[in-house]
């Protein structure tokens, strides 16, 4: 009954994704193919060649279609043949949409995201090769860190903001870049405050190494302490 079906130019609904039009019919030596088009998503119309049964049942996926976490998808690229680089891209996204993530909180509750075309692990993989730092023999061996605060902005991940470097120079620079910034700490128990710029140095003296956990609103308090970063500005060197 279903060979009856005319479907050259009708449009159907995949059950896991959107919309496709059936283009024309394909002969083939393991029996007859179509050309469906997927509606628009992301700027791509996706083309693929499937059989009548899938179009008719709907079983059909758009690489395309935004299905993890709502808003990032693999594109037409296996990812088994790019392990070490799609275990990068998925706790990029992982982190920045997934509120389940541990580290959820200092990254997508802060508002950091991910520039839209990285949103799609094909074109991620593509770009990757094009980053300072990029090597393939190290990357194979799981050396290179995925950095977007040593030249960037750290708000997003994009080709512009992102390098790749070793996990020791990551560190390095982060703390670097903790120990410079200024903070504020406070005595709950009768508002004593100090003035700080070295995490380190201050876990030491409370002997808690949750100082940087409070500083990234990870928890509250630590010791009977609450910590805040503060501009240079608000420093009163007379005190």
């Amino acid at each position: 009954m279903n060979n009856k079906i005319k479907i050259i130019g009708q449009k159907f609904k995949s059950k896991m994704c959107n919309e496709f039009t059936v283009l024309e019919k394909i002969p083939n030596k393991k029996g007859v193919k179509y050309l469906i088009e997927f509606d628009e998503i992301n700027g791509i119309k996706h083309q693929t060649t499937t059989e009548k049964k899938h179009i008719l049942s709907g079983g059909i996926k758009n690489p395309y279609f935004p299905l993890k976490l709502g808003v990032a998808s693999i594109g037409n690229i296996n990812t088994k043949e790019h392990v070490k680089e799609f275990n990068k891209w998925r706790a990029m996204i992982d982190r920045c949409y997934d509120i389940n993530n541990n580290h959820y909180n200092t990254y997508g509750g802060k508002g950091i995201k991910v520039y839209d075309r990285w949103l799609c692990f094909e074109f991620f993989y593509e770009d990757l090769k094009q980053l300072k730092g990029y090597d393939e023999e190290k990357m194979k061996n799981g050396e290179l860190y995925l950095d977007k605060d040593i030249i960037g902005d750290r708000k997003m991940y994009s080709p512009e903001n992102c390098i790749l470097t070793s996990n020791e120079e990551n560190l390095k620079e982060m703390n670097k870049r903790t120990k410079q910034r200024w903070f504020k700490a406070t005595r709950i128990i009768d508002g004593y405050e100090e003035i700080c710029n070295n995490q380190s140095e201050f876990a030491r003296k409370i002997n808690d190494s949750n100082v940087s956990n409070c500083l990234r609103g990870v928890q509250k308090t630590c010791r009977g302490w609450k910590f805040e970063y503060i501009n240079e500005e608000e420093i009163n060197y007379e005190n």
